[in-house]
């Protein structure tokens, strides 16, 4: 799949809004693909062949379906939830999404909701640690320098410092300790670690 696209699920009642938002999304030309779904319940019918990064919904939609809104979110946890709405409605309703976008706002406005939470997902998956980032960042917890590190990979030193750097860039740490706080977050390395 191209990781530029960006797939839009628009669930709007009315065909003269989806109308209006689909011509003012297309001509925001970010490479968004919009799919139109008719009912909360057709959710997964679309999702199982297209990653949605973002779905706009009316809150009509949802309204007295919320147990069944919140589970579809709870498996569609890796995307944008988007509030379009067309009246005043309850904050309880409003909370339930991640964002909203009125029909008086700007289009701008939703296509930088959308753009960003793709971005956000792509910068997510960028972001975590390869299986030897995550072997040498053990071994630097155990406060092993590089030529040892690279001895026991066998790997050269400077591949481990070049591993160390992408380390420090992916996690925005640069000592040690810091390493070994992630490292125990991310339950790399139990709690106990530094007693054997």
């Amino acid at each position: 799949m191209d990781k530029s696209r960006i797939n839009i699920a628009i669930i709007e009642p009315s065909d003269i809004i989806y109308i209006g938002l689909f011509t003012q999304l297309m001509k925001a030309d970010n490479n968004f693909y919009i799919y139109r779904i008719n009912d909360l319940s057709d959710i997964d019918q679309i999702t199982i062949t297209k990653n949605i990064t973002a779905f706009v919904i009316n809150p009509i939609a949802i309204q007295n379906r919320s147990a069944e809104f919140n589970q579809i979110k709870a498996k569609h946890e890796g995307s944008t939830w988007i509030a379009l709405l067309t009246t005043l409605l309850p904050c309880v309703t409003i909370n339930s999404f991640d964002s909203t976008f009125s029909i008086y706002d700007n289009i701008s406005t939703l296509c930088s909701n959308i753009i960003n939470s793709s971005r956000s997902e792509q910068d997510n998956s960028a972001l975590e640690l390869s299986e030897r980032e995550k072997q040498i960042l053990i071994y630097l917890t155990k406060g092993m320098s590089a030529r040892e590190i690279g001895d026991i990979l066998q790997i050269s030193a400077n591949t481990v410092t070049t591993h160390r750097k992408n380390i420090t860039e992916k996690t925005g740490i640069k000592t040690i300790s810091g390493l070994t706080i992630y490292a125990l977050s991310q339950n790399l390395i139990p709690m106990d670690y530094s007693l054997l």
